[in-house]
């Protein structure tokens, strides 16, 4: 809450809907997949059920502003808040909003962001943007030590480190592209601290096992929590284009490859990595270029790790985009919004 005098405690359940498109599958197709349908018609009356709750909720609870993080829950909430004349924030992370900020964005005061307010000016009226930026872990906001991490694995300051980064769950056809061109990166003594996700950790264990070239060549770990440690010794890291990711390379000032998934709905990635590509920030690589040209990703790699001006000019570039207060700067919009009710 804003108020000092209000206090609000307690969690309050709602019913939300979610609206299921696929990006990438034609109109025809969505059109045809009656499970699909079906589904997004009893999602329409959740959401209705979930906004009259949401008006009885907030006609009772009288919050100064809310917050709307995205996602269809908040759609109910957001809309409700419209209705009784509550001044709504939201906030995007990725370059595309999702369905509910654009749908909210009509009635938002104030709509913070992930990233620089350029990046959506097609999309919102650029006096309600304020570049808030994404709130990450203060780990990747102070100096790392590093030394118990290298320790542990066997690194030396002197190697040559690629970090690739897929996710807690894995990026399979991204651990693919790179296990494609492993032994080739090895031939130009390049180690990797490959993080493969859960659902591939497995197979690339047994792989990776198999041969002892490799094992010397690689860290491979399932998850981990030193992510900060890991981009820390990192040369270069090889990632998806998640907004958060984005962030944290950004406060760490990463010389990055970025391998969009053009799966996620609105091709929200792609955008991320083609706009971040556009800042000379990053070195954008599709999925499409790599199917096509197998060698591609560890040729870059090899040209990246070669050239000590491109990866200081990608460094410099990312790190620009960087917001160290990010938490600071939402709090600020939700005062802000707060005081446009008084």
């Amino acid at each position: 809450m804003i108020k000092s005098d209000k206090t609000i405690s307690g969690q309050y359940s709602i019913f939300a809907g979610k609206f299921r498109r696929y990006h990438g599958i034609g109109l025809t197709k969505q059109l045809f997949n009656f499970k699909t349908n079906l589904l997004n018609l009893r999602d329409f009356i959740y959401f209705v059920i979930g906004l009259f709750q949401s008006i009885r909720l907030l006609a009772a609870l009288k919050p100064d502003v809310v917050f709307v993080k995205g996602g269809y829950v908040g759609l109910p909430v957001g809309l409700a808040s419209a209705l009784l004349k509550i001044p709504i924030v939201t906030h995007d992370s990725d370059s595309i909003p999702g369905l509910t900020n654009r749908m909210l964005s009509k009635y938002a005061t104030i709509q913070a962001v992930g990233m620089p307010v350029e990046f959506y000016q097609n999309i919102y009226r650029l006096n309600k943007m304020r570049f808030s930026g994404i709130p990450i872990r203060s780990d990747f906001l102070l100096k790392t030590d590093t030394r118990a991490f290298q320790s542990k694995y066997n690194l030396l300051s002197s190697d040559k480190i690629v970090a690739v980064l897929g996710g807690s769950l894995g990026a399979a056809r991204l651990n693919d592209f790179i296990f494609n061109n492993i032994k080739y990166l090895g031939q130009e003594n390049i180690k990797l601290i490959w993080l493969t996700g859960s659902r591939t950790y497995k197979h690339y264990h047994n792989l990776i096992q198999a041969d002892q070239a490799l094992q010397k060549q690689c860290v491979l770990l399932e998850f981990s929590n030193d992510i900060p440690q890991i981009m820390a010794l990192a040369d270069i890291v090889v990632s998806r284009a998640g907004a958060t990711s984005i962030a944290e390379l950004a406060a760490m000032s990463k010389p990055s490859i970025i391998v969009p998934n053009p799966m996620l709905t609105g091709g929200h990635q792609t955008v991320n990595a083609n706009n971040l590509a556009g800042e000379q920030a990053v070195i954008n690589l599709s999925e499409t270029e790599l199917a096509k040209h197998p060698s591609l990703l560890g040729e870059t790699i090899t040209g990246l790790m070669n050239d000590d001006k491109l990866r200081a000019k990608l460094a410099s570039n990312i790190h620009r985009l960087a917001i160290t207060d990010a938490s600071q700067r939402i709090v600020a919009c939700l005062v802000e919004a707060a005081g446009d009710k008084q």
